[in-house]
């Protein structure tokens, strides 16, 4: 953005929320789909939002279970929170799983030994910490940090007999330097790339949804920053991944889409069952309201 979008962008709340479309990994990457057909879930004009929403059941019944940030003003930071809902996006169930008094995002999922382990995104608290997640209960319960220092958007995947964790530096590296690390057990110790920052620049470094691989080849979702905070994705095409190497080259570039409500960015994308699951922001004029809040922020 230059001086005089950046000044007129303070006139807008920035909301995100989360839709769901019907689309395979396969079908995506053959074809370089970008268009999901996705419905969105209505916020209407409130000062919340959703957003990094990760799959965490899809029921026989069309019952979808997600996770996501979950963003409210009175508390001015982000929350993490289980939402069920049918697949005509109507009356969502949404219940807070962790407030932690510090800003949360990102709930990353994995299944290791028969259970499910959600590693958020937590800069703030200044780790990378990783809870157990019981989705009936719709509860967490800490295990233990991964890593005692703060990186941005964790996400791993199981390959060639180690875990691989990847996340970008906290601040003021969060959009720009992606690092790696390994370990022979999910709860680790994990151990620092050689090659770290593996990916660097606005464009492609901070992880934007799970790893998945398509024919034989892993694919990672990554963020677009370069004109602005969560405007496109890129996907990766990774090449080489070992403990002394790692390289990828960009497959397709994935934006928001100009017709659609949430037309201003995008930056998660994931996949389960034949759905695909996405978050867009929208802007909403509103000088007034971010004015009260900036000044209810200052004087807290």
């Amino acid at each position: 953005m230059n001086f005089i979008e950046k000044l007129l962008d303070k006139l807008y709340y920035k909301q995100w929320s989360i839709g769901i479309g019907t689309l395979t990994p396969e079908e995506f990457i053959r074809e370089k789909r970008s268009d999901f057909g996705i419905q969105w879930l209505d916020l209407g004009k409130e000062m919340r939002f959703l957003a990094d929403p990760f799959f965490a059941a899809v029921g026989e019944d069309g019952t979808i279970s997600i996770l996501a940030e979950d963003f409210r003003p009175e508390f001015d930071y982000g929350l993490l929170s289980q939402i069920r809902i049918q697949r005509d996006f109507k009356n969502p169930d949404i219940k807070v799983i962790l407030d932690t008094g510090t800003h949360l995002s990102y709930p990353f999922l994995i299944q290791d030994g028969g259970q499910t382990y959600m590693i958020p995104e937590s800069g703030a608290g200044g780790t990378v910490p990783c809870y157990l997640f019981d989705m009936e209960r719709q509860e967490t319960r800490f295990v233990q940090n991964l890593l005692e220092q703060p990186y941005i958007d964790p996400t791993i995947i199981r390959k060639d007999g180690k875990y691989w964790l990847f996340a970008t530096k906290a601040a003021p590296y969060a959009n720009s330097q992606l690092c790696l690390f390994y370990a022979d057990n999910l709860l680790g110790p994990y151990t620092e790339h050689p090659g770290n920052p593996i990916v660097t620049g606005l464009k492609g470094s901070r992880p934007a949804g799970n790893i998945f691989e398509v024919d034989g080849n892993l694919y990672r979702p990554a963020q677009d920053c370069s004109r602005y905070y969560g405007g496109a994705m890129v996907i990766k095409k990774i090449g080489c991944i070992n403990e002394q190497e790692y390289s990828e080259t960009d497959y397709m570039e994935v934006l928001p889409k100009k017709d659609s409500k949430y037309d201003f960015g995008i930056h998660t994308i994931n996949f389960s069952n034949g759905y695909v699951l996405v978050d867009g922001l929208r802007r909403i004029l509103a000088p007034i309201e971010k004015s009260m809040h900036m000044v209810t922020k200052r004087f807290k």
